[in-house]
């Protein structure tokens, strides 16, 4: 077996779990949709129950400047250790 073969397979076998787990999840949303707040789709459903393989949007920070730092030092400068 290649080592395409091999990762054609895997990416198959990915693929079906991935559908069986989506599955999974539209049948618990059809169980839990009567319990649910009016209104509450399918779309917020699946934003709160994420599975490991879907992307995440975690926001990226913007790195703090030098100012922005000693401003944050000296609010805080109360609750930090002197240096000895």
């Amino acid at each position: 077996m290649s080592p395409a073969d091999f990762n054609a397979m895997c990416e198959g076998y990915e693929n079906k779990k991935h559908a069986e787990q989506e599955l999974m999840r539209q049948q618990t949303f059809i169980m839990v949709s009567p319990y649910m707040d009016k209104g509450a789709g399918y779309s917020k459903f699946k934003n709160r129950w994420r599975f490991g393989w879907e992307e995440n949007n975690i926001p990226e920070f913007k790195p703090l400047t030098s100012e922005e730092i000693e401003a944050i030092k000296e609010r805080h400068k109360k609750y930090l250790k002197p240096k000895r």
